[in-house]
């Protein structure tokens, strides 16, 4: 059946009519009752009702029920859907039933047919003549007389020809054509359909959780389709491009499939269904189906099987992956673990660092599908103009996840940390203070002050303080003052462990803790400059707000001479090489100056971004 009213937007869901029927038993919540497409149980009378057209030999077949000393067949088996998956392939591909090829057949003919067990046309035959090898091959596996030799779901998803490893590439007769129209879009188009995933993946956590259930290119197909027509225009990529010329023409009504569709290949034809000429032009439009068939190139359906290692911690890394469905775990040889699903990424931090390795080990938990992007056009994408906020996300997604590994992994050198306690209203250190350790806040809240007190942020339990001095050398350039009621609990690290520790772990760590610290720099800068506290929140009119008084020239942008004198002003012990460095840890997209949209991305409170699933275990 369809999804929707609308043939051409609806996405197809398997029902069987024949195994629906009154319950006659009260089930309560909670309880369970196992379905199946192909027969379902009753919990009152232990039998199968079934749809005979869909049914396997051993349900239909009285010999075996008798040799069972059954009157019926009443145990479900998985190896019965493999069956009905074997003839529901069988309709899709050939667009006929393999026990009833004239479609006039009555059940009990069809049943009659499997249980003499007989051969449906599939080799040699006019019917199949267009099928692979491979195809073929599924087909019958599927569609094994004995059970034990059929195909299993996992088999069935690992095989080459579902994989698309065999499939033939080779489009149905016109469809080249009608995908020939829409190529000088297509890098726009790819680039647009990245962008809006890598968007998805950034807020999963405000995500409607209904638009999951969708795989993310018919949700990006439906997002181009603003107008909810089941169909992609020209004008509708015309408008994507920039290219508004012809937009002005109004679009003409569509309905219904066209009469091209032989009847055949009804079902297997849906994969590129026209529309009528959208701007007079006599251009076709795309449907869901052909829009995934035109980005298929370069965004790849990918499947990986349960338990399967898609990639090593230290393995180079040149792809990266959304999940389209499943779930993955994400672990590190220092004992972190994460899971991600549906509709969150892995793999673009090797793409975004030199180093081009992984920083993760990355297993299925589920059979997993994912979108695959290789580096090529993953750096193509992320360089469009018109998506420049894309690389932003991106990196600082990735440095975010590092900075939450960075501080788990200093709070498991805990016990090389020695127990500091402070009282309220008393300070951990004060400006201008020698540097010997940094300090991690264990119980309480702390705030970091700049000048005659002016508050830059405050410390939560688990974070850390007096990265700055000690990684650079320099004296204390702010205060840290206890403001819980019941004190403060901190543990310290001296110079010389601290140093030790970065020096043990991946190269990242050191990177991450670094950043962090040049991002406090410049914070405590911003406040000096302007006075105000920082804004810590995701009101965008504080952060504009702020943006606006650092922004002396009213460029837009906070360029490198701006940065230079605003954080000597504040420090004039800072070197060149001091504001470089603090620079190049805002600078998000490498553009050499800071814009609002990187300053609101690294600075808005995003503690609440993660998703439940990717929480470390």
């Amino acid at each position: 059946m369809l999804s929707s009213k609308n043939p051409r937007d609806a996405v197809i869901k398997i029902v069987d009519m024949g195994c629906s029927q009154v319950q006659k038993e009260p089930v309560m919540v909670g309880q369970d009752v196992s379905v199946s497409p192909v027969a379902l149980q009753s919990q009152s009378q232990n039998q199968l009702v079934n749809t005979p057209a869909y049914c396997p030999p051993e349900v239909l077949d009285e010999e075996i029920r008798k040799k069972k000393g059954l009157a019926n067949y009443n145990k479900l088996e998985p190896s019965f859907d493999m069956w009905a998956l074997g003839v529901i392939l069988y309709i899709m591909l050939t667009g006929a039933h393999p026990f009833d090829i004239d479609g006039n057949a009555t059940d009990e003919e069809i049943e009659k047919r499997i249980v003499s067990r007989q051969t449906p046309p599939l080799r040699d035959s006019e019917l199949t003549q267009h099928l692979s090898e491979s195809a073929i091959s599924l087909i019958e596996k599927l569609m094994q007389w004995e059970p034990s030799k059929r195909l299993t779901a996992e088999q069935a998803l690992a095989h080459p020809w579902v994989r698309g490893e065999t499939a033939r590439k080779k489009k149905m007769a016109g469809s080249d054509e009608r995908l020939s129209q829409y190529r000088a879009y297509k890098s726009k188009l790819e680039a647009k359909v990245f962008a809006d995933m890598v968007q998805w993946s950034d807020n999963l956590h405000m995500t409607d959780p209904g638009a999951q259930q969708s795989s993310l290119l018919e949700r990006a197909f439906r997002n181009l389709d603003g107008n909810k027509r089941g169909y992609i225009t020209k004008n509708d990529l015309r408008r994507l491009s920039g290219d508004n010329k012809k937009e002005a023409k109004s679009e003409k009504s569509q309905s219904g499939f066209s009469s091209w569709i032989p009847q055949a290949q009804a079902t297997s034809a849906a994969a590129i269904v026209p529309a009528e000429d959208d701007d007079g032009s006599g251009d076709n439009a795309l449907s869901l189906s052909a829009f995934s068939e035109l980005l298929s190139d370069n965004l790849k359906n990918r499947y990986f099987p349960k338990g399967h290692i898609v990639y090593r911690e230290g393995d180079r890394g040149d792809q990266m992956f959304f999940i389209n469905s499943g779930t993955v775990e994400v672990s590190t040889s220092d004992g972190h673990s994460s899971k991600r699903a549906q509709g969150d990424t892995f793999g673009e931090g090797a793409l975004l660092n030199k180093n081009r390795r992984n920083t993760s080990t990355i297993k299925c938990v589920t059979p997993v599908h994912v979108i695959e992007i290789n580096r090529k056009f993953f750096n193509k994408y992320l360089n469009s103009e018109e998506e420049h906020t894309t690389k932003i996300q991106l990196k600082e997604k990735d440095q975010s996840r590092k900075r939450e590994r960075a501080k788990r992994v200093l709070r498991s050198e805990e016990h090389v940390m020695e127990k500091v306690v402070i009282n309220s209203g008393e300070k951990l250190f004060d400006v201008g203070d020698k540097a010997d350790g940094v300090f991690m806040l264990e119980e309480g809240k702390a705030d970091i002050l700049v000048g005659d007190g002016k508050q830059v942020f405050s410390l939560e339990p688990g974070e850390m303080c007096g990265v700055f001095a000690v990684s650079f050398g320099r004296p204390r350039n702010s205060a840290a003052l206890c403001v819980s009621p019941d004190g403060c609990i901190f543990r310290s690290m001296n110079k010389q462990v601290f140093d030790q520790v970065l020096k043990k772990n991946p190269w990242w760590l050191k990177k991450s803790v670094r950043d962090v610290s040049l991002r406090r720099a410049f914070q405590k800068a911003v406040v000096m400059k302007t006075g105000k506290p920082f804004p810590t929140t995701d009101d965008e009119g504080q952060m504009r707000e702020v943006f606006d008084l650092t922004d002396v020239n009213h460029s837009g942008k906070l360029e490198l001479d701006n940065v230079r004198e605003m954080l000597r002003s504040f420090d004039q012990s800072y070197t060149d090489q001091d504001v470089k460095d603090i620079l190049d840890a805002l600078d998000l997209d490498e553009t050499g100056a800071i814009s609002f949209e990187e300053f609101k991305r690294m600075f808005s409170d995003r503690r609440t971004a993660t998703p439940p699933q990717q929480q470390s275990q």
